[in-house]
């Protein structure tokens, strides 16, 4: 018979155990606070480990293979031992090491990664930080990413939500280009240059909680797909830009407030729950809690 597979973690197992008791992604995706999608993905590597479909279709659910009624006596004896073990609540920085993927876009990554990176050189050497701009949310509960930065958090009870700091939308723009606007009609005649995250594609309309005017449709001249195209794009024309007043790759460009417009943007850290006992991501969300509070707070 083949040796228990030791490369197999806790979450391998607990998750194993969950189908074996419920015979459904659904019911398994509630059990375990994650997404039936993360289920699926979890399911698939374990059936690839263990060289074994464990579970198969049956009328509406599923059934265990031969092989998964084999090992669950032995998958519990194991998790028993390892419930039975003391946790270790002890984390030291600078012995750690390994990664940190954090799923943020450019705006958040550039507001607080640098600063964090600067942090982990002095204190966590050895760790290192991967930045992941790919469906964050999605990936913070399949397990692909550690923490996300978000201004938009999700509304889900396995998702831990920290609100850090508040931004305030501004109007950036080339003052060798142009004058700056002063009155709301000269913001109305403006031509507009937008990321694609403020732009509803269906409209053709900047979103209307970002809208430069508030309360007006505006229409873009131009969308460019991420923040790192406005700077090319703003440079040499008369355009103006909306975008976050901290957004740190538009040094050089003049910016300014639209009369009687406050659109305020506020940046999130967020945590799926199976991080909210981890010494590790705690001292992370600690470390960039302090990182936030020493930026300018515009609410």
């Amino acid at each position: 018979m083949k040796e228990f597979d030791t490369s197999l973690d806790a979450r391998q197992l607990k998750l194993f155990l969950s189908l074996m008791e419920t015979l459904s992604l659904t019911r398994t995706a509630e059990m375990l606070g994650i997404g039936q999608p993360a289920v699926s993905h979890a399911l698939n590597r374990l059936r690839e480990e263990l060289r074994d479909p464990l579970f198969v279709r049956s009328g509406r659910g599923f059934k265990p293979t031969p092989h998964a009624l084999e090992i669950v006596e032995r998958v519990n004896r194991v998790m028993r031992l390892m419930d039975s073990l003391p946790l270790s609540l002890a984390f030291d920085p600078a012995k750690a090491q390994g990664q940190l993927v954090i799923g943020a876009n450019e705006y958040q990554r550039d507001l607080l990664l640098p600063q964090l990176h600067a942090q982990l050189r002095r204190q966590a050497p050895q760790l290192r930080i991967i930045s992941n701009p790919l469906d964050p949310l999605e990936l913070l509960r399949d397990e692909s990413v550690d923490l996300v930065l978000t201004p938009t958090p999700p509304d889900k009870s396995d998702v831990h939500v920290l609100k850090l700091n508040v931004d305030e939308q501004t109007i950036f723009y080339d003052p060798q280009c142009r004058d700056e606007p002063q009155t709301e009609d000269d913001f109305l005649q403006a031509r507009y240059l937008v990321p694609e995250v403020i732009y509803d594609s269906a409209t053709g309309l900047i979103h209307r909680n970002h809208s430069p005017v508030q309360g007006h449709d505006v229409r873009p001249e131009l969308v460019v797909n991420t923040f790192s195209g406005i700077p090319n794009f703003l440079r040499g024309s008369d355009m103006l830009a909306p975008l976050p007043g901290k957004m740190t790759m538009m040094q050089g460009f003049a910016q300014c407030s639209v009369p009687n417009t406050h659109n305020c943007l506020s940046l999130h850290l967020c945590w799926h729950q199976r991080y909210e006992q981890s010494p590790k991501h705690q001292w992370l969300i600690k470390l960039l809690k302090s990182i936030a509070a020493a930026l300018p707070n515009d609410s």
